[in-house]
């Protein structure tokens, strides 16, 4: 029980902990005023689509926790008698 707290924990301080660092970041690239614009579209698009898939590996993380806590048989579904 206690490694999945920890784990719970982790994920969390990481989802909301790296949107904050995400902001600072969108904050720090538009003021830099020497960056072309096509840095500026790649960084940022970058770091859209990594937090994106940051929030996705939380949901599926939730998911399986949730589905462990009530005894889902999702876990079996790939698996035939």
């Amino acid at each position: 029980m206690l490694p999945s707290y920890l784990s719970d924990r982790v994920c969390v301080c990481h989802a909301v902990w790296g949107t904050y660092l995400s902001y600072m970041y969108w904050q720090d690239i538009l003021a830099y005023k020497d960056a072309t614009k096509a840095f500026v579209y790649t960084t940022l698009t970058a770091n859209v689509a990594l937090n994106l898939l940051n929030c996705y590996w939380w949901v599926l993380i939730l998911e399986k926790a949730y589905g462990a806590l009530l005894g889902s048989k999702s876990d079996e579904l790939g698996k035939r008698d």
